[in-house]
């Protein structure tokens, strides 16, 4: 987590130079697809579930 954070914070001011703010925006939106997908696939959805059925989903899950 602090590595990512340090290299956006150090290549951020490079990327909006060199790849206009546009391509800086379109290359982190980019990189948040993959992370987009892997919630989508692991998080459970709890609409309409009661918290006791949320709780049991989680402890079978360990």
């Amino acid at each position: 987590l602090w590595i990512g954070t340090y290299l956006i914070g150090q290549l951020t001011p490079w990327m909006l130079q060199n790849l206009t703010p546009a391509g800086t925006f379109f290359l982190f939106a980019v990189m948040c697809v993959p992370y987009m997908l892997i919630v989508w696939k692991l998080v459970p959805e709890t609409t309409g579930k009661s918290l006791e059925e949320i709780e049991r989903y989680w402890t079978r899950s360990e």
